[in-house]
Order: structure tokens, then sequence, then C-alpha cells
């Protein structure tokens, strides 16, 4: 086995840590998965990433390097993340930026074994960022679909609802009281029923339910 110069070993170990930080990431993406094929596929994911962990720490370690413990900090960026599709946008991003850390290895390496896991790296973050991309603009869309339904819903309720007070109120407001027989044109103080409706409580009560005052009679 080639001897490897310090800066290639680092550069290895944050490449562990990345891998280690998918891992964690897709153990929490499968965890939160609503959709059968969908945990599925993060779950598939999640055991090739766990594989490349174990070779890159099995080489490591047989070369006599140091192994690193630590997982990239990354992790609690992405899966801290509030929305889902922003979440798979950001584990994406991840993907990519150590695929190609994978990429600029495999450039400097000559072992061969080593040269077939970091092609594997890349390939696999290649195929997993372009899928959490399409699923991120699958879910997005499909929530603003439902987020438009719901609004067309509300406006066509708040429609019905406007219509149907309009209809109720043309049917009272400023309908005419019936005329008396008799009266005089001066006894009817009001003329319509939304103008007594106003009236205080203390006004001149309408003609059929008057008391006739004791006056009246003399």
């Amino acid at each position: 086995m080639e001897q490897m110069d310090p800066e290639t070993l680092e550069a290895l170990n944050s490449l562990l840590q990345d891998e280690r930080a998918s891992v964690e990431v897709e153990v929490a993406l499968s965890n939160g998965a609503t959709e059968r094929a969908e945990r599925e596929t993060i779950v598939a994911m999640g055991v090739e990433e766990v594989g490349f962990c174990c070779s890159l720490h099995e080489f490591l370690d047989a070369s006599g390097a140091f192994v690193t413990r630590h997982v990239n900090g990354v992790v609690l960026t992405i899966i801290s993340t509030e929305h889902y599709d922003e979440r798979l946008r950001a584990f994406a991003a991840h993907q990519k930026e150590s695929g190609e850390r994978a990429h600029q290895l495999h450039a400097i390496v000559d072992e061969v074994e080593l040269r077939q896991l970091l092609t594997d790296i890349y390939d696999a973050h290649v195929r997993s960022a372009l899928w959490s991309e399409n699923r991120a603009d699958q879910f997005a869309r499909s929530h603003l679909l439902v987020f438009r339904a719901e609004g067309e819903a509300h406006d066509a309720e708040s429609a019905a609802l406007l219509a149907s007070d309009d209809l109720a109120g043309s049917d009272t407001v400023g309908a005419s009281s019936p005329p008396e027989t008799g009266a005089a044109p001066d006894e009817s103080p009001y003329e319509s029923v939304q103008d007594e409706a106003d009236w205080p409580d203390d006004s001149y009560p309408s003609r059929p339910t008057r008391r006739k005052h004791p006056a009246d009679e003399e």
C-alpha cells in the first residue's frame, strides 16, 4: 500500500466525516418520509453510504493513518431546516460538495481499490443529489397546488356567503310597511321595516302594538 502525504490523509478523513453526515441525514429523511417508495429509496442510499464509511475507515486503518471519529457538523444544519423541500435541497448541496471532494481525491491517489471507492462515492453522490433536487421540486409543487386549491375553495365559500347575504338583503332592506286603512298621512311616523329596527326602545310604538291611553277616551 502506498504511503500518502498528510494532506491526502486529512482529505480522506474529511470525506469520511462527510459520509457519516450523509448517513445521519438519510436516517432522518427516511424517518420523515410519508411515501413508501420514497422511504425505500432513502434507505437504499443510506445503506450504500454506510458501506462507503466502512471502506474508508478500513483503508485508513490499514494504512496506519489516523482515523477520525467526528461527523461533519453540516448534518445539524440540514436536519434542522424547517421545510422538507429545503431540507432535501440542503442535502443535495452536501452530496454535491462531498462528491466533488471524492472526485478531486481520485485524481491524486494511485491505489487501485481506493480509486474505485472514490469513483463509487462520486457516482452515488451525483445520483442522490439529483434525486433529492427532483423530489424537492415535486414536493414544493404538490404543496403549492394544495395551497391554491384551499385558497380557491375559501374564495368560493366567501363569494357564496356574500351572494346569500345580498339576496337576503334584497328581500328585506327597503321593503315598505303595509299601508294602514283609514290612517291619516301624519299618523305614520315610519316608512319601512328597516327604519323601525333602528328605533330606540322608548320610541313611538307602531300602531298595531300601541295601547290605548286613558286620555284618548276623553
